[in-house]
């Protein structure tokens, strides 16, 4: 028998650690009471606004790389799919196990809200004259930041409740 098998339990050790460490993430994540998860929202969505709105001179200069504001775009919007499903999955973590409020809707829930509050930050953009324009290229990485975000909540926690 090879040193990684545990003779007990006839399988991988390795993937018995990767499942006693699942635990401490749904801990960490479904701990926070709703409130504080609506708290953290409200201030990303705020970040996101202030972000999209301020003038360019108002805002620190990153590095110069070209195309930059596209990677920060998918970014934010990443962060905001992240944060608005983990808002929204109504899962409570107890001593044994996460239970099963979790709802399969928020997933193109939040995915439509994001899509939507970039239009509308691109639209602002471009209405405002802020030193801001309206770019397609900007509101295909928050597209892609979205879809990218909700798709990886789903499929790491997302299996969790369908199994």
């Amino acid at each position: 028998m090879s040193q990684d098998r545990d003779p007990q339990l006839g399988y991988n050790y390795f993937i018995t650690l990767q499942i006693k460490t699942n635990p401490l993430i749904s801990r960490i994540l479904f701990s926070v009471p709703s409130v504080v998860r609506w708290l953290i929202f409200a201030a990303y969505l705020s970040a996101i606004v202030f972000a999209s709105l301020t003038p360019p001179s108002g805002l620190p200069r990153f590095v110069a790389i070209p195309n930059i504001d596209k990677v920060i775009h998918f970014t934010m919007y990443f962060g905001f799919c992240l944060i608005g499903v983990w808002v929204l999955d109504k899962r409570v973590y107890t001593k044994h196990k996460d239970e099963e409020l979790h709802q399969r809707w928020i997933y193109p829930l939040i995915l439509s809200l994001a899509i939507s509050w970039g239009v509308v930050m691109e639209i602002f953009q471009r209405v405002m004259a802020v030193g801001r324009h309206y770019s397609v290229y900007d509101l295909v990485a928050n597209i892609l930041g979205a879809i990218t975000a909700t798709a990886l909540y789903y499929y790491f926690m997302g299996r969790k409740a369908r199994r």
